[in-house]
């Protein structure tokens, strides 16, 4: 019986074409029947692709993967524009507290 993975290196090295919401649900950190459940509820919830039949959820790995690399990317980009957000919000008051 083979272990289920968990890392995203584990992930990457797989042959497998489609993962369960059990193989994916460590990088996730979450139960496998909640990624199940929104599953069959709303699947664009989840961000990334899943096949739904019936009551069995596949998560094509690819996609998977790409969707894991872009919410990182898109991560970056947030803190990012979030921190020179809150840098320029801090200038202003401190210019503000000056001319007070």
């Amino acid at each position: 019986m083979e272990s289920v993975p968990r890392t995203l290196e584990e992930i990457k090295t797989m042959t497998k074409e489609f993962l369960t919401p059990k193989e994916v649900s460590g990088v996730l950190g979450c139960d496998p029947y909640k990624i199940n459940a929104q599953a069959q509820h709303d699947p664009k919830m989840l961000g990334f692709p899943v096949c739904v039949m019936g009551s069995r959820v596949k998560i094509p790995r690819s996609g998977f993967l790409n969707w894991i690399d872009g919410s990182l990317v898109t991560r970056e980009i947030i803190e990012e524009t979030l921190g020179a957000y809150l840098r320029r919000a801090e200038s202003a008051r401190n210019i503000q507290r000056k001319d007070e």
